[in-house]
């Protein structure tokens, strides 16, 4: 082994010994305090980002001083996409419900699914990429396979609420500790006897304390909560309310609900006892589907579709500005219609033209347009300082019958000179070069043109051996 130069290790030695005696002695020399201070507490990376950041963006082009680094200026990209497929469970033998999911502000991923043999299994992900499970419970599937939702509070303490049989049960995880002393344990208990659950959704109050909304096999509306002291559960609506139910409880411990019943699209509002019910859209073409989530202010964002003569339509109702009680406006602020008789596929946000207002890309891969069958298409609607500009949308389609054109899309700064591509996979693409063989599928890059400003200029494809139906999903596989 290669050994340092010796000079000077009497010095360094008598140094070492001073430094431990003022160690072994500083607590005489002042209030001694045992208390123990956790690793991570003590190591914080020095910087100078601002405590009132509402969103990322608001970054945009500051200089920056952070881990060391001096002067960093912040790149206004409209957003980053980065997608990765890593198989994390798999159990060829049994049917898997679907899974809950919570995402922790440290990155870490927490999973919550049933399999058919009645098992409820609690999946973890950290950031580092390290993946473990445990057993929750074992539990009857007489009902079906309902499945659970998960939720984690600040002390990364994992509760469930799921279902056994017609009953439904919670299950918080205890950690290994003076009272359990062997392993960590999930300690279970039965909350609701005989509810018939079908649909779950979990959240947990700014308290820490569960605060559940479930739906039955009749269509009925349950609130199912803790107070800290007991569990109480009551009707929020008769129904019948339709399968997709989002849930989200705001700072102030406002609990906000939305669903579908008959024809509507609805949103609730709990605040302590007081219940305020919002009919969002009313209309025979209501489709179950719906999203909800609060913005940096706590004020509601839903998102609501319709289904009618093969056309989807998906519209966004936002908190009326300054409105402190949170009103939803029922007029969507944009609405664009897709190609008729077929779904939307993949749908994404950038700045493609470079304006500085966010675009949307919006892929329909089995669309049919200009004489040919399962083309598929690619539309572009263009932002603006007032919105969706939608009278004036950039369509691309397929060229070959069944070429899927958008089976997959993805925006970035992929070349590294400031501006955003789209990159779309074409799966039944067929190269006309190589005779006797068919679906290749392609991956082709385009940048909109900084010239004309009237279009996409196609920079790179590839496509890829007889059969392969390559894609950009298929791209990002193999990479991973």
């Amino acid at each position: 082994m290669r050994r340092g130069p010796t000079s000077g290790k009497g010095v360094l030695a008598t140094l070492l010994t001073v430094l431990m005696m003022v160690q072994l002695f500083a607590p005489m020399g002042g209030e001694f305090n045992s208390q123990t201070v956790a690793l991570e507490d003590s190591i914080k990376p020095l910087d100078t980002l601002p405590n009132t950041m509402s969103f990322g963006h608001d970054l945009a082009g500051q200089s920056l001083d952070i881990e060391g680094m001096s002067n960093l200026i912040v790149r206004q990209d409209s957003s980053i996409d980065n997608w990765m497929t890593e198989l994390l469970h798999d159990n060829a033998s049994t049917n898997l419900s679907e899974p809950d999911m919570y995402l922790a502000e440290d990155g870490t991923v927490y999973l919550c699914w049933m399999d058919s043999t009645g098992s409820v299994f609690m999946g973890k992900r950290n950031s580092s990429g390290e993946f473990s499970s445990s057993l929750i419970d074992t539990v009857s599937t007489s009902s079906g396979l309902i499945g659970c939702s998960i939720a984690v509070d600040e002390s990364e303490r994992p509760r469930s609420v799921y279902a056994d049989g017609d009953d439904l049960k919670m299950a918080r995880l205890a950690f290994k500790g003076q009272i359990y002393t062997v392993s960590d344990i999930w300690l279970k208990r039965t909350i609701v006897e005989g509810i018939e659950p079908v649909s779950i959704d979990l959240a947990l109050t700014p308290e820490g304390q569960e605060f559940a909304v479930v739906r039955n096999a009749t269509g009925v509306l349950w609130q199912v909560n803790n107070s800290g002291m007991r569990w109480y559960h009551s009707i929020l609506d008769s129904g019948p309310v339709g399968s997709e139910l989002e849930l989200k409880i705001d700072s102030t411990g406002v609990v906000n609900i939305a669903y579908t019943r008959s024809q509507e699209a609805v949103r609730l509002q709990i605040d302590d006892s007081e219940v305020t019910t919002q009919i969002l859209a009313r209309g025979a073409d209501i489709h179950t589907a719906l999203g909800l989530d609060l913005d940096g202010n706590d004020l509601a964002q839903v998102a609501t579709t319709t289904f009618s003569n093969g056309i989807t339509e998906l519209s966004i109702f936002k908190s009326l500005e300054d409105q402190s009680t949170g009103r939803i406006s029922t007029t969507p602020s944009s609405v664009y219609e897709l190609y008729p008789d077929v779904e939307e596929g993949t749908i994404l946000s950038a700045d493609i033209n470079g304006d500085g207002f966010d675009d949307i890309i919006m892929a329909q891969p089995s669309a049919s347009s200009n004489g040919l069958t399962s083309n598929g298409r690619v539309v572009t609607v263009f932002g603006s300082a007032t919105g969706l500009d939608t009278s004036n949308a950039h369509v691309m389609a397929g060229a070959q019958n069944a070429e899927h054109f958008g089976s997959d899309i993805a925006v970035g700064d992929f070349k590294a000179n400031g501006n955003s591509q789209l990159v779309i996979g074409s799966s039944g693409f067929d190269n006309a070069s190589r005779t006797g063989e068919s679906n290749h599928g392609r991956i082709a890059m385009y940048e909109w043109s900084a010239a004309s400003q009237t279009g996409y200029d196609l920079i790179w494809n590839a496509s890829a051996d007889h059969e392969e139906t390559v894609s950009y999903t298929h791209l990002r596989a193999h990479e991973t």
